[in-house]
């Protein structure tokens, strides 16, 4: 109706006054934004909005300040009531451009933004020493990134909402490394790992360790095709060592059944391989 198009004017001329006089943060706007009011006005005639307009007016939330420059449409500096410290472009009241955000725990975040959010290329450092540069969706890590830890490990892959999935490589500070699918911030699906002392192991991973079909490439010549689990090999399997000789069948625990009932012989793959493997923080 005319009276209800004349309200929302008369509501969205306050949010615009609230937000050129540094009195509502990206959050609140967004939830004033014109979409959410007609939503609000269709079923409240436009109270609950005018009420929390009211309230902010009135003194009833903490103020936000943008202390220097354009905060509504323009560059500048604002100051938010949560401690956040944002520089950079402003389109209708939001972060929207290139800026940089200051965290009140020490992150930092550099790059591009949309509605008040990352969104785009950045880099984002934390307080502890870890540092993202890639790609960024509705504020998380999302799309091709680099991954760096203090520890001097590093993911080099895809990311989806700020977690490792899909293709990446992670390095390890001790020369290993894996190549392959991953799920769930984790080893899974088919893939490599890449050992320092130059053995390889390529087939299925769950949960970091390997589950299902593959083949260990030692260093020393031998080789072992078929089932693990758990990291050993467990199932049916041929093992070919690097004299020559073959030993097929089912394998327990990393050796072949009759062998570990009869000698109790060790496991042909070194002590500190995958069974020790780093972690994947």
């Amino acid at each position: 109706t005319d009276s209800g198009q004349a309200g929302m004017t008369k509501i969205r001329e306050a949010i615009s006054n609230a937000i050129a006089l540094g009195l509502i943060n990206v959050t609140t706007q967004k939830m004033l934004s014109y979409s959410g009011m007609k939503a609000i006005s269709s079923q409240t005639g436009g109270v609950v909005a005018v009420v929390i307009i009211m309230l902010l007016l009135s003194g009833k939330a903490a103020y936000p300040e943008c202390i220097k420059g354009d905060c509504l449409n323009g560059y500048g500096i604002f100051v938010f009531d949560t401690g956040e410290r944002y520089e950079g472009e402003f389109t209708g009241g939001n972060p929207s451009g290139t800026g940089t955000v200051n965290y009140p725990n020490g992150d930092i975040y550099t790059g591009q933004l949309a509605g008040g959010v990352a969104c785009g290329k950045g880099a984002l450092v934390f307080a502890d020493g870890q540092k993202y540069e890639g790609e960024f969706k509705d504020g998380l890590r999302n799309g091709s990134g680099t991954n760096i830890w203090p520890s001097g490990d590093k993911y080099v892959g895809h990311s989806v909402d700020g977690i490792r999935q899909g293709t990446g490589i992670y390095y390890y500070t001790n020369g290993d490394r894996y190549e392959g699918q991953f799920s769930g911030d984790k080893f899974n699906g088919e893939g490599t790992y890449y050992f320092s002392n130059g053995d390889k192991y390529t087939g299925e991973f769950i949960d970091n360790l390997f589950n299902g079909n593959g083949v260990m490439a030692y260093a020393d010549g031998s080789r072992y095709e078929g089932h693990f689990e758990n990291d050993k090999k467990n199932g049916r399997g041929r093992l070919t060592l690097k004299n020559g000789k073959v030993q097929e069948g089912i394998f327990l625990d990393g050796l072949l059944e009759k062998d570990k009932e009869e000698a109790g012989e060790k496991d042909i793959k070194p002590a500190e391989a995958a069974s020790q493997w780093p972690p994947v923080p």
